[in-house]
């Protein structure tokens, strides 16, 4: 019994002494078959992506109004969303006083001066020279857009500068998105719907946000359908620090490791992930002169806890 109590100790001693001293409270392990890397000092770049919205932008839409007021006879207006075209009828108003400029338009017809001048009336009502003298006429669309807003219905009264409806220039779109990364105003972002895309350009943040971050608006220079889902992609510049793989890191749930290389052994060190790329992480806890295990430390990892009974930060052991 004692010959064989001794055997299994010499053992023991022997296994243990093939993965080489714990550091950072763990034990190490042979590096033997992975491939390893010096932490890399520099700066980041991560590819980030949304999920974006298109809307009209209204603060470019132009707002239809009458200057005179008065009643709508009839509003042909198209739906929000639907397009029309620069000098498209859009209403046809009564006005008491743009009647009253027809007539005198038409009594003094064989007066230059004076129909000039009655003319000129007419103009500044906001009505054209087609004007009825029962006081009708059309209100024609002043651009080429979209309607992005209807303001009254048929048969309602306007006071004087009363808004009939909002109509937004073709081009002015916009993109909304949330992301816990917001980039930057002025930052370049593009906008994919699978099949075309759009540049844009992000020009500002939104006042709230929800769970899926802080809201950012861009504008686009493409004129996507609007309600049509993007994909909102763009660079982020990280800062400047010591970054390694991905790969390179365990971690526990406790805590998140990087196995550190000593001549033909690793041993884990904690360190704290301070920001992440697409193929990198940038950590405290590590010196330029390290050189850590670049993939596989999670069966590096695995070897450890076997070797030396688990770690700490892998339950207490």
């Amino acid at each position: 019994m004692i010959v064989f109590a001794l055997l299994g100790c010499l053992a023991g001693a022997q296994e243990h002494a093939g993965h080489g001293d714990a550091s950072a409270g763990g034990h190490g392990a042979a590096v033997e078959g992975y491939a390893t890397v010096a932490p890399r000092l520099g700066s980041g770049l991560a590819h980030r992506r949304a999920a974006a919205s298109v809307s009209f932008d209204s603060a470019r839409a132009a707002r239809v109004t009458t200057v005179p007021g008065g009643q709508v006879v009839a509003l042909v207006l198209p739906r929000v969303g639907e397009r029309v075209r620069t000098g498209q009828v859009i209403a046809r108003l009564w006005t008491a006083e743009v009647g009253s400029a027809v007539a005198e338009l038409r009594l003094l017809s064989q007066d230059p001066v004076l129909r000039a001048a009655a003319e000129g009336r007419l103009r500044a009502l906001g009505a054209p020279p087609d004007a009825e003298v029962d006081g009708t006429w059309n209100l024609r669309a002043p651009l080429t857009g979209v309607v992005t807003a209807r303001l009254v219905d048929a048969g309602a009264f306007l006071a004087p500068g009363a808004a009939l409806a909002e109509i937004a220039p073709d081009a002015a779109r916009l993109a909304e998105f949330y992301t816990l990364s917001p980039p930057a105003v002025g930052t370049p972002v593009s906008f994919s719907d699978g099949t075309e895309t759009f540049a844009g350009t992000v020009a500002g943040v939104l006042p709230a946000g929800n769970a899926a971050g802080t809201g950012v608006r861009a504008v686009l220079e493409g004129q996507p359908a609007v309600g049509r889902p993007l994909l909102a992609t763009w660079d982020e510049a990280l800062p400047e620090g010591l970054w390694v793989p991905r790969a390179a890191l365990v971690d526990t749930g406790a805590r998140t490791l990087v196995f550190v290389v000593d001549g033909a052994n690793a041993h884990p060190r904690e360190v704290h992930v301070a920001a992440r790329s697409d193929s990198e992480v940038m950590v405290h806890g590590l010196d330029p002169a390290d050189r850590v295990v670049a993939s596989g430390a999670f069966w590096l990892d695995a070897d450890t806890q076997v070797a030396g009974g688990g770690h700490a930060g892998h339950g207490g052991h």
